[in-house]
């Protein structure tokens, strides 16, 4: 009996002795336990009944201005265009590099910045017409089509297109007066083209301005002789070489001179830089080419031109067309001339390059498949 009640003393002590002073006796070592800081925070604000709608900022896109015509990819890097953008303001999804993914008709598509307008019709067309030169410019863009552009022809008359503007130089720096009177010799005669030789004899008086437009849209060889009787050519090769042309080519008689598609394209070029300057006699030299009655190569837009032939040896036109996005056109070819033919080929070549100058550098162009 005592030792039960004994044994039941020992637990009721142990009962009553705080834990942490036991665990203490039995883990001296160990530091005391911190005391707990307790910290009053006030009570959070009630919710409102409807939850404040949260401002986003605005996603920023780009706006690309297509001013000419894009082939549209599929897929960035892709070789054939499937369709035409036309030139537009768009709004630009990802750049990458020169290609930029923008939103279409037809949902996401590519574009190429330096994407270059396939040519395979041209080509195919020019194909039809073997041993015919060809210089085609975009003046806006600088795009350039050739096809033996390079290759050596008997340039007839279109040098003196080039021999006007070089005149009209002159006159605008005041070396030469344009109402100054020259006198048509029985020198200067010379057969082929003009109207001086049918209606005017020797004696027969001109101002210089008059002899530079029958020079051109006449195409009259007197005029050419007179011209150059009175102001030279010493100058008139400088002012080639300055162009870029090869003056070593230019014969004194101007309109034997050889020429290549490529230094007529020079010529033009330099024509339209002129004509559409506030230059003082920029009017009335358009208005002489635009005046061509010899024109060979055609479109539905406004063509100044110089066109030279000689039989067997020569049929070229020199154009500039005031297309929506203008361009520079010249044909050179050893055809006979004169034809039906002659003109219905320069027709459809005309026509060919009409269609590609719209299809990809005019405004306002429609937006199709390619085809």
């Amino acid at each position: 009996m005592n030792k039960l009640v004994f044994i039941s003393a020992i637990v009721c002590i142990l009962i009553l002795v705080p834990k942490t002073s036991f665990a203490s006796s039995i883990y001296a070592d160990d530091p005391p336990p911190a005391r707990a800081s307790i910290v009053l925070l006030p009570p959070p604000p009630p919710m409102p009944a409807t939850p404040p709608t949260q401002e986003t900022e605005p996603v920023s896109y780009t706006i690309f201005h297509a001013e000419r015509a894009f082939g549209l990819f599929e897929y960035r890097g892709a070789q054939r265009h499937t369709a035409i953008l036309s030139p537009q303001t768009v709004t630009v999804i990802e750049e990458y590099g020169d290609w930029l993914q923008i939103n279409t008709w037809l949902g996401p598509r590519w574009i190429y910045l330096n994407f270059v307008p396939p040519t395979d019709g041209l080509d195919a067309v020019m194909a039809r017409f073997p041993g015919i030169a060809i210089f085609y410019q975009n003046i806006e863009t600088g795009f350039i089509y050739t096809r033996y552009a390079d290759r050596v022809f008997f340039g007839a008359s279109i040098s003196k297109a080039s021999y006007a503007l070089y005149l009209y130089k002159r006159a605008e720096r005041g070396e030469i007066d344009l109402n100054h009177v020259i006198t048509y010799t029985q020198a200067d005669w010379r057969g082929g083209s003009g109207v001086i030789r049918h209606r005017y004899r020797a004696g027969a008086t001109f101002t210089t301005r008059r002899v530079i437009e029958l020079n051109l849209y006449e195409s009259d060889n007197i005029a050419t002789n007179m011209l150059r009787r009175m102001f030279g050519m010493a100058g008139y090769r400088e002012f080639l070489y300055s162009l870029g042309a090869y003056p070593g080519r230019i014969n004194y008689r101007i309109f034997n001179s050889m020429l290549t598609a490529r230094e007529a394209g020079i010529f033009a070029l330099a024509i339209w830089d002129y004509t559409e300057s506030d230059a003082r006699y920029a009017g009335e030299f358009r208005a002489a080419l635009l005046n061509n009655q010899f024109p060979f190569l055609v479109s539905d837009y406004p063509i100044a031109s110089k066109t030279g032939w000689t039989t067997n040896r020569a049929w070229h036109d020199m154009s500039i067309v005031y297309a929506p996005s203008p361009y520079v056109l010249v044909v050179f070819s050893e055809w006979y001339g004169f034809r039906a033919q002659d003109y219905s080929d320069f027709a459809e070549i005309s026509q060919a390059f009409q269609t590609f100058n719209d299809r990809w550098f005019s405004p306002g162009v429609s937006t199709r498949p390619k085809d």
